[in-house]
């Protein structure tokens, strides 16, 4: 379904849930490069309390076509007005790889992904060094170093769960751009080895995108 001509109610109602609406949370936490991300929970959580008082529902519906998974999430208000917006990620299986499980990773990306772009809710990113910055003759604390990436076993004892495992951890902390990306060079790879490579080439990108050390 398209969106209604007019938009005025429902833009009035997601004006009042983004004021509301505090930044979400980051209980997601990669165990590969140390970073912390929202999950769909964690947004789902900021959101979805004010949404009966705002005359506002949230319908996610799931695409599987051709390759490709994803939602097609759609804000309706009481007042009969809508919008909403779709991403579809490739999800294309191949040999040692469970299509569900990357079909399911291609959903819970997309919906996590259309659910905060919609309703403009981003994540709380908090500021270690705000409490003291005006406070005078008070040096600014330093920041915390970065957490170190967790030891990763030699390339050729990669087994298909830690790949596997890891793939979807990156994919979490990419954008939805690299993801896209990443996903294509995925449904590419016909075995285990190139399968690492493709791992390895996304925690690069992952980590350069995110300005990673």
């Amino acid at each position: 379904m398209s969106d209604t001509e007019e938009t005025g109610e429902i833009a009035k109602a997601l004006s009042k849930l983004q004021a509301r609406c505090g930044g979400i949370a980051k209980t997601g936490k990669n165990p590969h490069l140390g970073n912390r991300y929202s999950t769909l929970d964690d947004a789902w959580k900021v959101i979805r309390p004010h949404l009966d008082e705002l005359g506002l529902a949230i319908v996610q519906r799931t695409i599987v076509a051709e390759g490709r998974a994803g939602v097609r999430t759609e804000i309706l208000h009481s007042s009969g007005q809508r919008i909403g917006c779709e991403l579809l990620l490739p999800c294309q299986g191949n040999r040692g790889t469970n299509q569900a499980q990357a079909i399911g990773s291609a959903l819970t990306y997309a919906k996590r992904y259309t659910l905060t772009s919609l309703c403009g809710i981003g994540t709380d990113e908090h500021d270690d060094d705000g409490n003291g910055a005006g406070k005078p003759g008070e040096r600014p604390k330093s920041a915390p170093p970065r957490p170190q990436a967790r030891q990763r076993p030699p390339q050729a004892e990669l087994g298909r769960e830690w790949v596997g495992r890891e793939w979807n951890d990156l994919l979490d902390l990419a954008s939805p751009e690299l993801a896209q990306v990443a996903l294509t060079h995925w449904g590419a790879a016909d075995n285990s080895e190139k399968r690492a490579k493709t791992v390895e080439w996304l925690r690069k990108k992952v980590q350069a995108e995110r300005g990673d050390q």
